[in-house]
């Protein structure tokens, strides 16, 4: 693995990390619940709601089976709730619905399947509780995904070092 390839790799898991804790920054800069995340756009947030929406969309948008969530993400990011609350709300259902698919079809993590399936007990809470839990499932899988192949590229790349 060459030196850009584990920049690039490190970069990831800066945005895993960015999108655990957007949420909670959202409501620490709002310094208020608001019913959804997308609430947060009519917030001093709003610069952090796009850039966690984009950088995830720009990296969702190479692994493999994630491309539809990628561009769900983004149009969703760009058709604001202000302006555009039905396409909107109708792209981020779509978005959340559409994470179903790589989760079930691709093996690594398949077993994140069942809490994401789980976190519509959240929505009893309101919408905002369901999207965290949606937001947590999704990132931590993909954050074990990524640690996943940053360890095994650490011993191929020790132990290529060691026979030398």
């Amino acid at each position: 693995m060459n030196k850009d390839e584990i920049y690039w790799d490190y970069i990831k898991l800066g945005v895993v990390i960015l999108s655990i804790l957007s949420p909670f920054l959202y409501m620490g800069i709002a310094q208020e619940l608001l019913p959804s995340l997308s609430s947060y756009w009519r917030t001093p947030a709003q610069p952090l709601f796009v850039i966690t929406n984009a950088s995830v969309s720009y990296f969702l948008f190479n692994v493999k089976g994630w491309r539809a969530s990628s561009v769900l993400l983004l149009l969703l990011t760009a058709f604001s709730i202000d302006y555009f609350p039905v396409t909107h709300n109708v792209l981020a259902v779509f978005f959340f619905l559409c994470n179903l698919y790589p989760m079930l079809t691709i093996k690594r993590g398949r077993n994140y399947i069942f809490p994401y399936l789980g976190i519509g007990v959240f929505g009893v809470f309101g919408i905002l509780w369901y999207e965290i839990a949606a937001i947590l499932v999704i990132s931590f899988y993909h954050g074990s995904i990524l640690l996943t192949k940053i360890k095994i590229e650490r011993e191929r790349s020790s132990k290529i070092g060691n026979q030398d």
